[in-house]
């Protein structure tokens, strides 16, 4: 992802569309989630494009240089007229390094995945844009008090560093897998990124759920092949993680091989109740 975003071809041809971010400012401590509202306005096709429509988002530090990426493909056909509109949540994982204290500018674009090519865009930019990428908001990190405690259980592999600014650490699991949770700032969600074994010849799907205090064994989520954004939902500010692996249609005997990644781990604040 981050190469992409690394890539600017562009043309002259005027905006294609304009984005909207809501809020505009937010906090994101460490091991939390803030959660963003993207607004696509499309005014015009995609011109010359070749690959999948990939909004890529970045956190940038007072010098300019990226430090998290949020990319991600466009979740809708790009048509004219035809508003694009969903939440993204931008993440400190529980397990990657935390941020370094203060702001930071959310900047965002539309690149073409194929070719690098940047579409232009109207954008209400807090900066001038820089080939074609558009400061539309402010992340602040605030100092790190108290932050979760979160400890592995026995199936967890060693974390192995990440390749990019999106993907910080990942953590391989052999088998059932627990992690224990403490010290959440309260109810809210356990946002986890998944990743199962894509083309696994799983017969039977495995499972992850969340036991607390507060709500005994809690309803879980089934883990097919692939990836997966789970949240589970925290009535406390404790808990445990229970992860059961799929039954595969065939295992190698003796090899015990990781089936399941873990790429971010983190808590949220539960949505609104509905008016």
């Amino acid at each position: 992802m981050a190469l992409l975003a690394a890539v600017a071809c562009t043309d002259r041809d005027g905006p294609v569309g304009a984005i909207d971010v809501t809020p505009r400012r937010v906090e994101l401590p460490y091991a939390q989630c803030a959660t963003f509202q993207l607004s696509w306005s499309p005014t015009a096709g995609l011109r010359r494009q070749r690959g999948q429509a990939t909004v890529f988002v970045h956190l940038l530090d007072s010098g300019g240089d990226v430090v998290r990426t949020f990319d991600h493909p466009l979740p809708a056909d790009w048509r004219p007229s035809t508003e694009i509109v969903y939440p993204l949540d931008l993440c400190q994982s529980a397990f990657g390094p935390p941020m370094v204290t203060g702001p930071y500018d959310l900047s965002i674009g539309l690149v073409d995945a194929s070719s690098g090519r940047r579409w232009e865009l109207s954008a209400q930019s807090t900066k001038p844009p820089k080939r074609r990428e558009y400061a539309v908001g402010t992340v602040t990190v605030p100092p790190s008090l108290v932050s979760a405690e979160v400890v592995f259980g026995p199936g967890w592999m060693k974390e192995d560093p990440g390749r990019d600014r999106q993907v910080l650490a990942r953590r391989k699991l052999v088998g059932a897998g627990s992690i224990s949770v403490r010290a959440l700032p309260g109810p809210g969600l356990l946002r986890l990124d998944l990743v199962v074994a894509p083309g696994a010849p799983i017969r039977t799907p495995g499972r992850v759920s969340f036991a607390g205090p507060e709500t005994g064994s809690a309803t879980g989520t089934s883990l097919t092949a692939g990836r997966h954004v789970v949240e589970l939902v925290s009535a406390g500010t404790a808990g445990e993680v229970l992860i059961q692996p799929p039954t595969l249609v065939s295992t190698p005997a003796g090899k015990e091989t990781p089936w399941l990644a873990l790429e971010s781990l983190a808590w949220k604040p539960a949505p609104p109740p509905r008016p």
